[in-house]
């Protein structure tokens, strides 16, 4: 395959590669990335956050780094002996998946990371499905650009699928999506995996390397260390979850690699079966198992988030001394700073101290409840709401006199219980859209739509600290600011 396009823009940069004097490539579907260039024109000055320009090279550079072993490039390694554990699981399943590529594969990933976001020339907030839609409906003309690169017909299918799921591991990492949103991505890797096993391990192993560069593409500075082992646990549940599904579908069914003229007969039998009997209750099983997970993560990332903030809460840095000092010895080794409240190590088995499970039984939430809120695949998209809850609370504990502030563990156990009311509201409203394994996903988009005053007095109320009765009321008012949508298959 060839690499003119890469290697020119590694080391040229995306706005030199799009002018094409300078470029003297010819680069397939070069005008959606023109379009992505030319609609960041329109933003105002001062914003700091990457383009989609922007972050599409930084995602080609972090997949560059991966592929040549460079991690130490990509994870923070701050106050773990600033090195890679290269004991842990996490990094011998890289380094496993990392040795296994031919340069073939490499040259193909880094050329997939080029084009993972072509979808946001048209749109947005589904550009995965967009941007697959887009390289495997490529017509002639680019498809004959694309084979003068080294592309082979097959790539342009592998290429759709990883573009289609580029950032699902990641939204299982913060909590956002649960893990059921795997059957969109392992039923075609096991439609494909009849006629060539090996292709099920190859798609997931590409699947990761991409999520990894996406995710070190879309922040400043390095993923931090339980990110990268988050990311890392999640891909050997799936793994595990989908050679089970492949065992369970496909042992009674042949005893040995079917022949060609028999495939049509076991695609007949194999597909109802993954899609239905056997899939979603695999996935559902493990949704459940992760629903104490989930939660914790969404606390997580929706707390850590804020705290990082800084001057954007008044007092927050005051509060983050206060919270410094009162933490004291607890856990010290591992926890530094507030950032550290949520951290979890998977090779050490060192696990947080927020009260979930306890949470959960506090409220004395029953089997609905788990079910429910797996089949809640996709919510509160980026954690806007789930964040500006947070800081409400946050912005509360301030304003009080320091003595009278909660301590780190009261705070952590009220935010919990905060997070686990709304989620068993959302799943007492929405959860009956579930039934017949309905997957659905919920959006607070109509909340921005408040006036600042509505917003800053639903989330006080939200918090409880307005009273039983005021919380209640603002929890009955949530629905109407609650968009759903139905999640086809």
């Amino acid at each position: 395959m060839k690499m003119d396009i890469i290697n020119y823009f590694l080391n040229n940069g995306m706005e030199n590669t799009l002018e094409k004097e300078k470029c003297q490539v010819n680069i397939p579907h070069v005008e959606l990335f023109e379009k992505i260039r030319d609609n960041h024109k329109l933003k105002k000055k001062g914003e700091k956050w990457k383009t989609d320009l922007e972050h599409i090279q930084a995602v080609v550079k972090a997949m560059d780094n991966l592929l040549n072993n460079n991690l130490s490039e990509l994870i923070d390694t701050s106050g773990y002996g600033n090195s890679i554990d290269r004991d842990s699981n996490g990094y011998k399943n890289y380094k496993r998946i990392i040795e296994k590529l031919s340069e073939d594969d490499k040259d193909f990933l880094l050329y997939t990371a080029l084009y993972h976001d072509i979808g946001k020339a048209i749109i947005k907030p589904r550009h995965g499905p967009e941007g697959a839609d887009i390289i495997k409906d490529s017509e002639l003309k680019q498809r004959q650009l694309f084979y003068e690169l080294g592309f082979e017909r097959p790539r342009f299918f592998l290429m759709s699928d990883l573009i289609r799921f580029h950032d699902y591991l990641a939204m299982v990492g913060t909590g956002e999506v649960s893990y059921l949103i795997f059957a969109e991505v392992l039923y075609p890797v096991s439609n494909i995996s009849i006629s060539e096993a090996a292709y099920a391990d190859k798609f997931l192993d590409y699947l990761l390397l991409l999520n990894l560069a996406d995710m070190a593409g879309s922040i400043e500075g390095k993923v931090s260390r339980e990110d990268f082992a988050v990311l890392m646990h999640d891909f050997e549940v799936i793994k595990r979850a989908h050679e089970n599904i492949s065992k369970k579908v496909y042992e009674d069914m042949f005893k040995e690699k079917p022949s060609l003229d028999k495939m049509s007969e076991v695609h007949k039998v194999a597909i109802p079966a993954r899609n239905h009997i056997i899939m979603l209750p695999e996935l559902q099983r493990l949704a459940e198992n992760h629903t104490s997970e989930r939660l914790r993560r969404l606390l997580r990332i929706g707390f850590k988030d804020l705290i990082k903030q800084n001057g954007k809460i008044e007092g927050l840095p005051e509060y983050k001394e206060w919270i410094k000092r009162e933490y004291g010895t607890e856990l010290k080794k591992y926890l530094k700073t507030p950032e550290d409240w949520f951290i979890r190590d998977y090779e050490k088995k060192i696990d947080d101290a927020v009260p979930i499970i306890a949470s959960l039984r506090g409220i004395n939430v029953n089997q609905e409840f788990y079910r429910g809120f797996a089949f809640i695949c996709k919510l509160d998209y980026m954690l806007y709401f789930i964040r500006e809850l947070f800081k409400k609370a946050i912005e509360i504990e301030i304003q009080k006199e320091e003595k009278e502030r909660k301590s780190p563990h009261d705070l952590r156990r009220d935010l919990a219980m905060t997070l686990v009311k709304l989620i068993n509201t959302l799943v007492e409203l929405f959860g009956p859209f579930t039934l017949n394994n309905t997957k659905i996903g919920l959006g607070f988009e109509r909340f921005k739509e408040m006036n600042e005053d509505q917003r800053d007095k639903m989330l006080g109320r939200l918090t409880g600290n307005d009273g039983d009765f005021k919380e209640a009321e603002a929890f009955t008012k949530l629905r109407n600011l609650v968009v759903l949508w139905i999640i086809l298959p």
